[in-house]
């Protein structure tokens, strides 16, 4: 992208630029993912990332001297 190669690493600066640009070309931002055009979502991702933040929440903290213990899937 052009930013990467206008800015070397993430900062404000890049971030403004990034924001100018996308509304210069006509990009509108949106509230939530919920008001995105259906058309333009990719559902089989956003699946595949609701069942990665669901894994991690199952993962219990160890206790000292224990390894991780993973909950069973329902």
């Amino acid at each position: 992208m052009q930013a990467g190669a206008r800015f070397s690493k993430n900062s404000p600066a890049k971030a403004h630029w990034i924001h100018a640009k996308y509304t210069q070309m006509g990009g509108q931002f949106v509230k939530s993912k919920k008001d995105v055009d259906p058309r333009m979502r990719d559902y089989v991702q956003e699946a595949k990332d609701k069942k990665e933040e669901e894994q991690k929440k199952r993962i219990t903290k160890p206790v000292v001297g224990k390894p991780m213990v993973y909950e069973a899937k329902r």
